[in-house]
C-alpha cells in the first residue's frame, strides 16, 4: 500500500507550480529608429558598359596597354562609370542635415 500525500505537501507543490505559471509583464518602449531610405535604381542598376574589356597579349599587334583600342575605350567609360557612381553612394550615403 502507498503513503498518500499529505494535504499540505500537495498544496505546497500547487502553489510553487502555479506561480511559475504566473502572468508575465512585458514592458515596452517605444523609441524611434533611423531608417535609410533604399537607394536609387540609379545606383544599383548594371554598369552600362558593355562588353566588358578584355585585356589581350602585349605582343599583339592591336594592344596598347594590353588591351585593343576598343577595350581600351571601354575600360576608360568603365571606370569613369565607376568613379561617378562611387560619388553618387557617397553622396546618398551623407547623414541628412535637419
Amino acid at each position: 500500500m502507498r503513503p498518500r500525500p499529505n494535504a499540505a505537501v500537495m498544496l505546497l507543490i500547487f502553489a510553487a507550480l502555479s506561480g511559475c505559471a504566473g502572468v508575465s509583464r512585458e514592458t515596452r518602449v517605444n523609441v524611434p529608429v533611423a531608417v535609410r531610405p533604399a537607394p536609387p535604381a540609379e545606383l544599383t542598376a548594371p554598369l552600362p558598359v558593355e562588353p566588358l574589356p578584355v585585356f589581350v597579349a602585349p605582343t599583339d599587334p592591336a594592344a596598347t596597354s594590353a588591351l585593343t583600342p576598343e577595350a581600351e575605350r571601354n575600360l576608360q567609360q568603365l571606370l569613369l562609370e565607376l568613379l561617378t557612381r562611387l560619388r553618387a553612394w557617397a553622396a546618398w550615403a551623407q547623414p541628412e542635415t535637419r
